[in-house]
């Protein structure tokens, strides 16, 4: 399932609130959407709220359906992808990973143990 609607902004609202919670409820309620919003901010949720061995595994899981996110999160620059039309998102594409990262990437930079997490192998 894919959440076009307002389900993939409540995440980010609801970390811009510091509503941990909120987001791991939203994220589990939806845990077949394959929107990296869902799939990534999980174990992200998770973490923040101390669940790392559950957020471990689901993280493994959101880099083998989106493994390009993930690719991103760990990048120490950002550059905009060339591929990017104005409108457009292509699934799993370096678009998709990149505008991820825009809404979302500070989350991850400011937990260190997201961070670490993110890149293990």
């Amino acid at each position: 399932m894919i959440t076009w609607g307002f389900g993939i902004f409540l995440p980010r609202l609801w970390l811009e609130k510091g509503d941990i919670l909120s987001v791991v409820r939203h994220c589990k309620a939806c845990e077949d959407d394959i929107a990296p919003e869902i799939i990534y901010t999980y174990p992200l949720a998770l973490i923040l709220s101390g669940e790392t061995t559950k957020a471990k595994s689901l993280l493994k899981e959101a880099e083998m359906q989106l493994p390009l996110v993930a690719k991103e999160l760990r990048k120490k620059r950002h550059p905009r992808p060339k591929s990017i039309m104005p409108g457009y998102i292509s699934y799993g594409g370096a678009d998709q990973a990149y505008e991820y990262w825009v809404e979302y990437g500070k989350y991850w930079i400011n937990s260190e143990k997201a961070m670490a997490l993110l890149s293990e192998k």
